[in-house]
């Protein structure tokens, strides 16, 4: 360990008052001893020296002069002092003490490369004679070069001779200055008291010699350093203007006194201000004593339990720990300091009499003390902003202080002179106020920072996925532990002192970095459904109404019939929640649906009950047994089976009533239909929706019907779904399943993978089943469907298509024709289409039952042909691929047909031949489907497979299965928009059939359709690029790792579908300090919308509450690679999508600004110009091209 941490710790080991107060006294030299310098001395000069000048002048020109010349030298240092001393802070890290010479040489150099003409700027215009010229200009120097040697003091172990040098200092100071003014007057006096300050320098830069080996040399690295630090030089020199400022505008001010060319003094402010800033001296010193012997223990406390490869728990708990220490440290300082203001506002009186200072000063002086108490609480802050790495707070602070202190001080002088003093004073409480509030965010962000902000500011580097992140431990390498170093020395800047470098040693041993485990965001959900016996895991309730909004929220369900049994409930753990689905009652085993709901609770497992309560079944064996242990259970829920059922509407009133959670798409009966026997006595358990009854037993009862417990959550009918007795088909939701779905998950602030979205635009994209492929047109006689559609929609249109074939319909060899394989070829030549099998035979059911086979046909009827999966799939493919497609193409989707429910079977005849499947989604959300009920899921489980579902309806079922109207496909347009707004729920699908053109609405209804969609905001891709984002958006894996109030998230695998979505974040963006892969963001409907890079396995994703700066994509209608750094200057990208249906959108750029575009393997150069927001917008790209983008 180096320097006064050392020797405090030392000190107080002793346990001795002997100890104790050589400590505090210590404290006091290294937290003020240039202050104390400058104060004491000053003082005991200026009311000691008066006799010893012949003329008052003299002795008023001497005290401004040295008053003007600590400012001018602490300004004329401050850009290098806070920058020095972080690289200090650095190399004592890195434990390469033989550098503290050269850094201390190359300091005092540049010092003076700048401060010599600087001094000279200075004296010159004053025109003070030769000999007080020349004592004002050495004074200068000498002050420079003290202030760029108190920055290194605090790294050296022999405090005696450092205090020792102060005190001889002091002394020399008082005697040359008293012995000068006798026999030189004002010269004499300065070249006396220079000479004093000259022997601290010359002492303490010997001893910075004495303790430290290396070379006497320039120090080329310190001075790159500098060029890197930048932020911290302007820092330094706001943080000194924000101290001075109101002393400045003082001199400058009303009541101010020229003395001599632009040395002004106002008596009355610098008088008061003197005396006012030696009060806080002592708080300083405790405050150094404190944290430098207490506070660093907690703090180091946090850092071994990293080296100890302790759990992330128990490292949160030292910095509990050590957070509650700042509490009662501030606490304690704030008593202190509030005691000694208080002591000096009541006696200021006496204090300026004593002193033989003016009394005119002394509202000025209560002020001032106020202020310092203020100025106090500042310092700390500023210290443990840096302490906790926050350097950007640490300016905004400073940035504050300037601001207020001048804008105050100038206000309050113009409304009254009384106010003097009550600028500085506002400020300092504004400051501090505000410095208050970033601390508390810093320390609660603090292990947050202590993860992202590793030693070369990045993120450690991407590592297999099964392997942890490791993070650097503490000291004595990394950023985090130089900013440490930095904060203790960031009070000598602020005080004139040099507080400790006792962080900077460290032992020297090689430490292991420590893991901190990512937890898994489990996705899928756990159902349990019972109802009438023909419903399956395929088909249930949950899977027809609230599969969908799961999906939307980024989930998805795996299903279980009751009657298949009740799993062990700690099995289900990796599931985000269970789901009980009961649509009929009784159970046919209530005890053991009791006994799983027990064991859920338990293990603390989220769990809902949806559309009605579980009853028992009179006939039940255990009817008793279940009976008490639903109560039982009920109770650990916190309800109750109390009073008795009512249906008579005459005594039946609502309760509770959420309007946020009911009436979501339709608005609640006038009046309730039942009540449940079944009341909450937990306050815990939020009821949504309850229902009162008049009935004698059931008096002051409430029955509750939507429900959020701690447990979960509950939602019964008659209030769940609006089931029309007339219209069955028109269903409609009471509840917003939404909101009830996000309360349950828990999920409200977590990241949802979206397959609607990339990169901003809304995703596009066709698919065509093959009915009717031969047909002949009414519209356009004697030809082909397939000819109308080639000729009027496929060739014409500049966007992807997915077209399929009915294979045995086109093979010349079956039911087939050349004509039909001639149009067949003629369109999966067509760059803009994509080549599907829509199978051999058209099945109508892939898993037929007895009775539809009994019924027959099962699919188009070939002579001496029986429904075969290998044929229909493998054998549809195969043919495609060697007799329809051009070189280059392959069959890359198979378009279910029929009922588009295929079983395993069909799904394994898939497998291994490098072909995706679609269809199965009849979704529609138009006047004759007004409700997210008619909305599908996005893709079915079938045994260990996948079917992915297309996302809109089809002509087929908008045209009333073909029987008309013919434009009836024109009502999808409702369906787009309403899946869009007020939340995007599904891509746009155009999906048809070759049949749209036998006729000619039909074919106008489809033209006006594509036209629709070419004027949206697109991204086109083919059908199988669609699958490619579905199978990115099932196969994703979300992790979290939480530091206080901020969390990391990290996506795993996401594949093709590179949106990730934040619901409720309309004011947060990403935070790209801490983000990795984020290309670009947007805001829409009150959600934030990511974009990652195309084809990463991982990304993490940080959130914060500022715009982001620097370049970022800000909509694209493809995939968009960044290719390097992207700057505002210059970037480059690689483009993928449909083209001519192309734009990419950059933001950051600089504003109104010429860049040149040039494509790869092009000569041609585009000159663009972004926007006055720096906004550029670049279109004609070519897919797999890649482009630089060049400012000229």
């Amino acid at each position: 360990m180096a320097g006064i941490g050392f020797v405090l710790r030392k000190l107080v080991a002793r346990e001795d008052l002997s100890s104790l107060a050589g400590g505090f006294i210590l404290s006091a030299i290294v937290a003020a001893g240039p202050w104390l310098l400058t104060t004491v001395g000053l003082l005991i000069v200026s009311y000691s020296s008066l006799g010893s000048f012949t003329r008052v002048r003299d002795y008023l020109l001497f005290r401004s002069l040295v008053t003007f010349a600590f400012f001018a030298s602490l300004l004329m240092v401050s850009f290098l002092q806070l920058a020095a001393t972080r690289f200090v802070a650095d190399r004592f890290f890195e434990r390469r003490f033989s550098d503290n010479r050269s850094i201390y040489v190359t300091s005092l150099a540049l010092a003076l490369l700048f401060g010599v003409p600087m001094a000279g700027l200075l004296v010159l215009p004053l025109h003070l004679g030769l000999a007080v010229g020349l004592g004002y200009y050495g004074l200068l120097i000498v002050l420079i070069l003290l202030w760029v040697t108190t920055s290194l003091v605090s790294t050296l172990h022999d405090y005696g001779s450092v205090g020792g040098a102060f005190l001889l200092g002091v002394v020399t100071s008082v005697a040359g200055t008293l012995y000068g003014a006798r026999h030189g007057g004002t010269a004499g006096a300065l070249f006396g008291y220079l000479f004093g300050e000259g022997v601290i320098v010359a002492l303490l830069g010997a001893r910075i010699f004495v303790e430290f080996p290396g070379e006497i040399r320039w120090n080329p690295s310190f001075v790159a350093s500098l060029r890197r630090r930048g932020r911290l030089m302007v820092l330094g020199l706001v943080m000194t203007l924000g101290i001075w400022i109101d002393k400045i505008l003082f001199w400058y001010g009303p009541g101010s006194e020229r003395i001599v060319g632009y040395i002004h003094v106002n008596r009355l402010y610098d008088i008061a201000m003197f005396f006012s800033l030696l009060t806080v001296i002592p708080t300083l010193a405790l405050f150094v004593f404190y944290f430098e012997t207490g506070f660093y223990e907690h703090y180091r406390a946090v850092f071994n339990l990293l080296e100890g490869r302790r759990p992330l728990e128990e490292v949160l708990e030292a910095k509990d720990r050590m957070v509650d220490f700042i509490k009662r440290g501030l606490g304690y300082i704030l008593k202190i300091q509030g005691a000694v203001t208080f002591l000096v506002v009541l006696n200021g009186h006496g204090i300026l009499s004593l002193f033989h200072a003016d009394l005119l000063a002394l509202p000025i002086f209560r002020m001032g003390a106020l202020g310092g108490l203020c100025q106090v609480i500042l310092t700390i802050e500023f210290t443990l902003l840096l302490y906790f790495n926050q350097q950007k707070m640490v300016s905004a602070l400073a940035w504050v202080l300037l601001l207020s202190n001048g804008g105050l001080t100038l206000l309050l002088w113009n409304v009254s002179p009384r106010l003097e003093g009550m600028g500085y004073l506002a400020a300092c409480l504004i400051s501090a106020l505000y410095g208050y509030y970033l601390v508390d965010r810093g320390v609660y962000d603090f292990e947050f920072t202590i993860f992202m902000k590793s030693p070369d500011e990045r993120l450690p580097a991407e590592r297999p996925e099964e392997e942890e992140l490791v993070i650097p431990p503490s000291p004595p390498s990394g950023k985090r532990g130089r900013t440490v170093m930095a904060g203790l020395l960031l009070l000598g800047i602020l005080t004139g002192g040099s507080p400790s470098l006792s962080h900077a040693a460290g032992s020297g041993e090689e430490r292991g970095g420590v893991p901190f485990r990512w937890e898994p965001i489990h996705r899928t959900c756990y159902v349990l459904y019972y109802g009438p016996r023909k419903e399956t895991d395929d088909a249930n309730n949950f899977r027809a109404y609230w599969e969908f909004p799961l999906n939307y929220l980024g989930f998805d369900a795996v299903y279980r019939k009751m009657t298949r049994g009740f799993p062990d409930p700690s099995s289900l753990t990796g599931y985000r929640a269970v789901f009980l689905q009961i649509d009929r009652n009784p159970l046919p085993d209530s005890l053991a649906f009791w006994r799983f709901v027990s064991g859920l609770l338990d293990k603390k497992i989220p769990f809902a009950i949806l559309e009605d309560f579980p009853e028992r079944s009179k006939g039940d064996p255990n009817y008793v047994a279940a009976g008490l242990l639903r109560d039982r259970v009920l109770l650990r829920m916190g309800l109750k089976r109390e009073g008795v059922w009512d249906t008579n509407p005459f005594d039946l009133d609502y309760g509770h009533r959420d309007p946020g959670m009911e009436g979501f798409e339709y608005p609640l009966p006038l009046t309730p239909a039942a009540f449940r026997p079944l009341v909450s006595l937990s306050p815990e358990n939020r009821i949504f929706l309850g229902v009162k009854s008049n009935e004698a037993r059931n008096e002051g009862l409430e029955s509750p019907y939507e429900m959020l417990a701690p447990w979960g959550g509950m939602v019964f009918d008659p209030f769940m779904i609006r089931w029309p007795s007339l219209d069955a088909e028109h269903t409609l939701w009471f509840v917003n399943p939404f909101r009830f779905l996000e309360r349950v998950l828990h999920c409200r602030e977590l990241p949802r993978m979206d397959l609607t979205t990339l990169n901003g635009n809304r995703i596009f994209y066709s698919q065509v089943d093959g009915d009717a492929f031969e047909t002949l047109s009414h519209y356009r006689r004697r030809r082909m469907a397939a000819e109308v559609l080639y000729r009027e929609i496929f060739r014409p249109t500049p966007l992807p298509f997915t077209v399929s074939v009915i294979t045995s319909q086109i093979d010349p060899a079956v039911q087939g024709s050349r004509a039909r394989v001639y149009w067949a070829r003629k369109i999966f030549a067509l760059p803009n289409v994509e080549a599907g099998s829509h199978t051999f035979s058209h099945p109508f059911y892939w898993v037929p039952t007895k009775k539809q086979k009994d019924e027959g046909p099962i699919h188009i009827e070939i002579p001496h042909y029986r429904l075969d999966l290998k044929t229909e799939i493998r054998g549809s493919i195969d043919y495609i691929n060697e007799h329809l497609l051009p070189p280059g193409k392959t069959v890359r989707l198979l378009q279910w047909s029929g009922d588009t429910r295929p079983g395993p079977a069909a799904l394994k005849e898939l497998v291994g031949t490098g072909v995706d499947n679609l269809n199965g989604s009849d979704t529609r959300f138009d006047d004759n489907a007004p409700s997210y009920t008619f909305v599908f899921p996005y893709f079915r489980r079938v045994g260990p497979y996948l079917q992915y579902f297309n996302s809109d309806v089809n002509d087929y079922i908008l045209t009333n299965d073909w029987k008309g109207p013919y434009y009836g496909y024109l009502n999808v347009t409702k369906t787009f928009l309403r899946t869009d707004r007020p939340r995007r729920v599904d891509p746009i699908d155009v999906y048809f059939h070759f049949y749209a053109g036998q006729r000619e609405s039909a074919l106008n209804a489809l033209r006006q359709v594509l036209g629709w969609v070419q004027r949206q905001p697109i991204a086109p891709l083919f059908s199988s690029q669609f699958v490619a984002v579905e199978k990115g958006y099932i196969g994703a894996r979300f992790e979290l790792l939480k530091f206080g109030r901020r969390t990391l998230y990290r996506v795993l695998g996401y594949g093709a579908d590179t949106t990730v979505r934040f619901d409720h974040a309309s004011s947060l963006y990403p935070d790209l300090s801490c983000s990795r892969g984020v290309i670009g963001y947007r805001h829409r409907g009150g959600s934030l919308y990511l974009y990652l890079v195309p084809g990463g396995k991982r990304a993490r994703l940080c959130l914060g509450e500022a715009p982001p700066k620097g370049v970022l994509l800000s909509r694209a209608t493809g995939y968009v690679l960044p290719v390097g750094t992207l700057s505002p200057r210059s970037l480059a990208f690689v483009y993928n999508g449909w083209v001519p249906a192309d734009r990419v959108v950059w933001r950051g750029l600089l504003p109104s600004t010429d860049y040149t575009v040039v494509g790869e393997g092009s000569q041609h150069r585009r000159i663009l110009r972004a926007d006055g927001s720096g906004r550029l917008v670049l279109t004609g790209l070519g897919s797999g091209s890649l482009y630089r983008v060049t400012a000229k």
